[in-house]
């Protein structure tokens, strides 16, 4: 109870936590020794860090990390958007006068809501990695997904396996448009769907029977008897990533295994609605077909916030602050039934 009060009244700070009792500071100094002696053994920039129950996204959020990679994301974005328009001018046979001068009001409206979240959502995996041990208790001590699943764990102790901390390599290649939730009942894929549900990537659209083909054949041909071997459950929720290899290759990679279970989250399906096509098929793929309306009614305030800033401080127009009548307005987008960022979600 302490620790939640602490974390509240710390919430989007930023500043290391202090921990209540000498207790605590001994468990996170051992903690940070092992990280750090990992990091030092296994090499690398920096590792992806999480519990073997879930990641502590919910804190790296609204980390300072976060906060510089999402200005660097959104400058990236208005350079882009600013190459449009001159392409643009140049198109309309505009005179030189007119060529020179780009227009805030249009840069401002092509980087758009999308371009807004698809900016967040590339900061994301990189947000959770970590240099350090105290980086790593850091983002433990503020995550509430990490403090409702240690205290679920005591709860339930004798009935549980051990958690632990889990260390990962992680890989600068990684794109999130990339990363893909598939649903394989009595191990068959019945369904495979943009893992980030709320961003609309044309070239994804474009190049869905591709990422299908490439997808289903490593579920045939690696995964699927391995898993079974492995921990014998037929039914279950895979995460894939696709990533380029030393040859400059595409590579299909799993990410984690996941519990068949509702509180799993479902992407771009529903546990309800598309119950028989998770469990029985046909087979289907879906991916986000076009810009969702009010996508940044998704996003929890903080980074909602955190959007806002970055386009102030790099002289992009702020965006009209949502009203409570546009936050209602997402609800209503089809196969939209709650974001992935919403605090209140507890799903992996």
């Amino acid at each position: 109870e302490k620790k939640s009060e602490k974390k509240r009244e710390g919430e989007g700070q930023n500043e290391p936590v202090a921990f209540v009792d000498d207790e605590l500071e001994q468990l996170a100094a051992v903690i940070q020794v092992a990280i750090d002696t990992f990091i030092t053994k296994h090499g690398g920039d920096c590792v992806f860090l999480k519990l073997s129950s879930r990641s502590p996204k919910d804190s790296s959020m609204d980390g300072p990390l976060m906060r510089r990679l999402l200005r660097d994301e959104l400058a990236l974005a208005k350079s882009e958007a600013e190459s449009k328009l001159v392409a643009m001018q140049q198109q309309q046979q505009k005179k030189q006068k007119q060529n020179k001068s780009i227009e805030a009001s249009v840069v401002a409206e092509l980087v758009d809501e999308n371009a807004e979240v698809v900016a967040f959502v590339n900061c994301v995996p990189k947000s959770m990695t970590v240099k350090t041990g105290h980086e790593a208790v850091d983002l433990f001590v503020r995550s509430e997904r990490i403090f409702v699943d240690l205290n679920r764990w005591l709860e339930y102790a004798d009935n549980l396996d051990p958690i632990n901390i889990i260390l990962r390599e992680y890989y600068p290649s990684l794109m999130p448009a990339l990363e893909f939730r598939a649903f394989v009942h009595n191990n068959q894929l019945n369904a495979l769907s943009q893992y980030y549900d709320v961003c609309y990537y044309p070239w994804l659209v474009e190049r869905k029977p591709h990422y299908q083909r490439l997808l289903t054949d490593y579920f045939e041909t690696k995964v699927r008897d391995r898993v079974a071997g492995c921990i014998s459950i037929g039914s279950y929720v895979v995460d894939f990533c696709v990533v380029r290899d030393t040859s400059d290759n595409e590579q299909a990679m799993i990410i984690e295994i996941n519990t068949w279970a509702n509180t799993t989250g479902a992407a771009l399906f529903s546990w309800q609605q598309d119950r028989n096509i998770l469990m029985n098929g046909p087979f289907e793929f879906r991916v986000v077909e076009a810009p969702i309306a009010d996508v940044r009614a998704t996003l929890f305030p903080e980074i909602r916030d955190q959007i806002q800033e970055a386009r102030l401080s790099l002289g992009i127009p702020a965006k009209k602050q949502l009203t409570k009548d546009n936050n209602n307005n997402h609800h209503k987008q089809p196969k939209k039934k709650r974001s992935l960022w919403n605090r209140k979600s507890l799903s992996p």
